[in-house]
């Protein structure tokens, strides 16, 4: 964040502001709970050991739909507050859905086991980067392990933020567990949109540097010190401006 723009490093973690909701958070918030939620709540998986795989996958698609319009009416208000047309929000409902099942297609052809809930939204913290990332999805039973990011955007580029929040992930991971892990992106509107980030080496030692560098440049907790970069959105996005 403090790459993208200084000033909103500030406002979030200094001044603690929360930012405003917008149309592509809470859609990104429900699609996430819903692939969360999909290996947590096994009441979809058990009892539809059908013979016919047609009617299995029906059902599981069917599961796992009801577990996003859940997930989408929890969040009505808040859809209702941002005054966007019907037909807008009907368009972003019906791409997320579109999205679940690109990933459910992309489970069932993986071979993947079921995930273990500490291999969810993983809360991962280094005391010695002291920096914290969130991992979507950790797949514990591939060597090397792989860790994921679930992506709602509409473009299926890896983008350097993309592949910089990655590095940090696989860093923050490496110095938990001991491990190196390989980093994915997948981009969920896209069928194919598992993406394989590539980390060097080179590119994570300059990755170490640049944490050090953001923590130095980051002490301070005067507002003067946090020049906005973003042309004023940052004020924007935290109900400022």
């Amino acid at each position: 964040m403090y790459l993208r723009c200084p000033r909103k490093w500030y406002l979030n973690y200094v001044r603690k502001l929360k930012t405003k909701p917008n149309i592509h958070l809470l859609r990104g918030s429900a699609v996430h709970k819903t692939l969360e939620r999909f290996f947590r709540e096994k009441f979809f998986r058990e009892g539809y050991a059908d013979s016919s795989e047609t009617v299995y996958y029906d059902q599981l698609r069917g599961a796992i739909l009801c577990l996003f319009n859940d997930e989408w009416r929890t969040r009505k208000d808040s859809f209702v507050a941002l005054d966007l047309k019907r037909d807008d929000i009907a368009f972003y409902f019906q791409d997320s859905q579109k999205m679940i099942i690109n990933w459910l297609h992309h489970y069932l052809k993986s071979g993947e086991p079921p995930a273990d809930p500490s291999e969810l939204e993983a809360r991962v913290y280094s005391q010695k980067w002291r920096t914290m990332c969130i991992i979507d999805r950790i797949v514990n039973n591939k060597s090397p392990p792989k860790i994921r990011d679930y992506k709602t955007s509409k473009s299926c580029e890896i983008t350097e933020e993309n592949r910089r929040q990655m590095g940090i992930c696989a860093l923050l991971y490496e110095d938990k567990f001991g491990t190196k892990s390989d980093a994915e992106i997948h981009y969920l509107k896209f069928k194919d949109g598992l993406k394989r980030v590539n980390l060097t080496e080179e590119y994570m030692e300059g990755l170490k540097q640049l944490i050090i560098d953001i923590h130095h440049k980051t002490m301070s907790e005067n507002e003067e010190d946090y020049p906005c970069t973003c042309n004023g959105w940052c004020d924007k996005e935290f109900g400022i401006a």
